[in-house]
């Protein structure tokens, strides 16, 4: 009897619990770190009156083509300070922001691209009201997730996106990293993070399953530029792979070998500058090793 009871406590014990990892997302630590050297500390309302904060470096040889630059989850604004040391001397402006509820901008709440897309679309007026005339995305993880989104929503908003490491659909990330975490088969994977969404509606009025980049890419009409580690075990390289195939007449695709999560910079520094340079300079889709 007490194996009985205890089975049919399974699915809502892993609910619960899965609920509980789905709610400590929502909240991540705060990470600080010093700007880059002459930056200029920019803010912006959000549309729901959050106060956002962003770093603004301009290229010595600013001409009006600049770079919004989009850290991860736990992530903070200088995460961009790797790509300015060949952004900058290119001719390329970098607003690099602290998405909502992370480093130094309002919020309590990472909503993963539901709200964090319309900022990202506000940060584009901001860039166009301070000179920029062309403006190209660079992100990695959520903040890859996020351009995706927000282009998809606004086809004007950027002549390109660099997209590394981005979830394809975040529940379907979700279900991976259950059956990853807790070992979970896939349908007790399915129900535990359907339950845990319908929860998180309940008390926080987010609907993740609206967070699904892969619903946005067809819309786009810009290049976009996917780079993905091929020993990502966080978002599986199939999440890029997935993108690339809802839109192949705009996608690049490129797998880093021994890449980890975000590491793609990290294993091939010259060739990340190098492909980023010549798509951002092309303007269109460009050829490359898949």
């Amino acid at each position: 009897m007490f194996a009985a009871i205890a089975l049919a406590l399974l699915p809502t014990g892993i609910t619960t619990l899965t609920a509980s990892a789905l709610l400590q997302m929502l909240h991540m630590p705060r990470t600080v770190r010093p700007d880059w050297p002459g930056a200029q500390i920019v803010q912006l309302e959000s549309t729901d009156r959050l106060t956002l904060k962003a770093a603004w470096v301009e290229s010595p040889s600013f001409q009006g083509s600049c770079v919004l630059s989009l850290h991860g989850a736990g992530g903070w604004r200088a995460r961009s300070h790797r790509f300015l040391p060949w952004l900058l001397p290119a001719g390329y402006s970098v607003l690099a922001p602290d998405l909502r509820a992370q480093g130094e901008s309002g919020g309590d709440t990472v909503t993963y691209g539901l709200l964090e897309q319309h900022d990202a679309l506000g940060w584009t007026s901001w860039m166009r009201a301070h000179g920029c005339v062309k403006i190209f995305g660079i992100g990695e993880s959520l903040g890859a997730s996020v351009l995706i989104m927000a282009a998809g929503q606004d086809p004007t908003a950027f002549q390109a996106v660099v997209a590394e490491c981005p979830f394809a659909d975040l529940l379907q990330a979700a279900e991976e990293r259950a059956r990853a975490f807790f070992h979970l088969p896939t349908p007790l994977a399915a129900l535990a993070v359907g339950g845990g969404n319908l929860y998180v509606r309940a008390t926080k009025d987010l609907n993740f399953a609206e967070a699904s980049p892969v619903q946005s890419v067809g819309k786009l009409k810009i290049p976009l530029l996917l780079i993905h580690g091929l020993a990502d075990t966080r978002t599986p390289p199939q999440h890029s792979r997935q993108l690339a195939a809802a839109n192949p007449d705009h996608t690049d695709l490129w797998l880093v070998p021994g890449a980890r999560h975000v590491g793609a910079y990290t294993k091939a520094p010259q060739e990340f500058e190098r492909r980023v340079l010549r798509f951002f300079a092309a303007l269109q889709p460009i050829e490359l090793n898949r």
